[in-house]
């Protein structure tokens, strides 16, 4: 409100003019949490913006949000999004919205990984035994292409040792230098772009050739 006071310090009426709101600052960021295979959590701090504030968070797997995937509109510091596809890097920025509806700048852009599934068996698992190789084969199970497989042989069923490993971006591997006459056993994980590694399948096992 206003009013106006005369050289004899005699004020007027109020006048009652309309309210506003003060804008909102930017949100801080911080670490996310719950990744999974197809979920994430992203989280941002208040930065002082009082209960009631609206953070927009948006998720998009390009770095430019040239086509943002997915929006959560909330009033806590957090957005989860699910539907996610398997080892994708996701990228995540978040904004606050006023009472009336104005948005502040956005933060710089979150990224993460979703982690890697777990891969699957195939009809054959061994596709080729030789002497001293074998060729070990598994399923992707919805990991994208440029995941990273760790196949891994033993000869013992308990792998308490690792005698031969491959990393490879493909869905076999071969392994060389064996023993003949030797069982192999055999286990496979995939691993993230954030070099987090999913459980093991473990496979069958076989015996070289004479």
């Amino acid at each position: 409100r206003v009013k106006a006071r005369n050289h004899n310090q005699l004020d007027s009426a109020y006048l009652t003019l309309t309210s506003t709101v003060t804008l909102t600052k930017i949100p801080t960021t911080a670490a996310f949490t719950g990744v999974t295979t197809s979920s994430l959590t992203a989280n941002a701090g208040a930065n002082s913006n009082p209960t009631g504030t609206t953070y927009i968070f948006e998720l998009d797997d390009d770095s430019a949000f040239g086509s943002v995937n997915a929006t959560s509109n909330t009033v806590l510091v957090n957005g989860g999004f699910t539907s996610l596809i398997a080892n994708t890097t996701y990228f995540v920025r978040v904004k606050a919205r006023n009472f009336l509806g104005t948005d502040s700048a956005y933060t710089s852009a979150m990224s993460t990984a979703t982690l890697a599934t777990v891969p699957v068996t195939l009809a054959s698992t061994f596709t080729v035994v030789n002497i001293t190789s074998m060729s070990v084969a598994w399923a992707q199970n919805g990991n994208p292409a440029g995941t990273t497989f760790i196949a891994e042989l033993s000869i013992n069923s308990n792998y308490s040792t690792v005698d031969f490993s491959s990393n490879t971006v493909l869905s076999t591997a071969t392994l060389t230098g064996l023993t003949p006459n030797t069982t192999y056993y055999a286990r496979v994980k995939a691993r993230n772009h954030n070099q987090l590694d999913s459980a093991y399948l473990t496979l069958t096992s076989t015996v070289t050739l004479t």
